[in-house]
């Protein structure tokens, strides 16, 4: 078809199947989990990293002079006073625990932020489908 001034016009086909709604939300939903499932595995592997040397020892040795020794050191949360391992009387917080537990809530927040704009974007596209039918 063209019209007076030579402009052919295309008939279009019309898209019958678009997804609802809910299917639109459970995807959202499902992209949410998987992020905070996602974010949680990348910071839990994290936490075990800590490679100092390349020679190590078994539990309760160190390495001292490239011979693991008994460790006659005290634990986390205790100070050798007169040969004898005493608990601290002020123990204090990992600062590496207070940054990864604030990096895994920055994850989250960022993984609900993101599946909410994904939320919005496909409630404009329902509204707009809903404005065509």
């Amino acid at each position: 078809m063209s019209n007076h001034l030579g402009i052919v016009k295309v008939d279009t086909e019309k898209i019958s199947h678009l997804p609802n709604v809910n299917s639109l939300l459970k995807l959202s939903l499902g992209l949410v989990l998987f992020t905070i499932v996602s974010t949680a595995l990348v910071y839990a592997e994290t936490l075990s990293v800590d490679d100092t040397s390349k020679t190590e020892c078994g539990p309760g040795t160190v390495l001292k002079n490239n011979v693991c020794e008994l460790d006659n050191r005290c634990g986390p949360g205790t100070i050798l006073v007169n040969g004898e391992c005493i608990v601290e009387s002020s123990p204090e917080s990992s600062s590496s625990s207070k940054v990864i537990g604030k990096e895994l809530i920055k994850g989250i927040v960022c993984a609900f932020v993101i599946s909410g704009i994904v939320a919005i974007f496909l409630g404009i596209i329902a509204k707009a489908r809903k404005k065509i039918n």
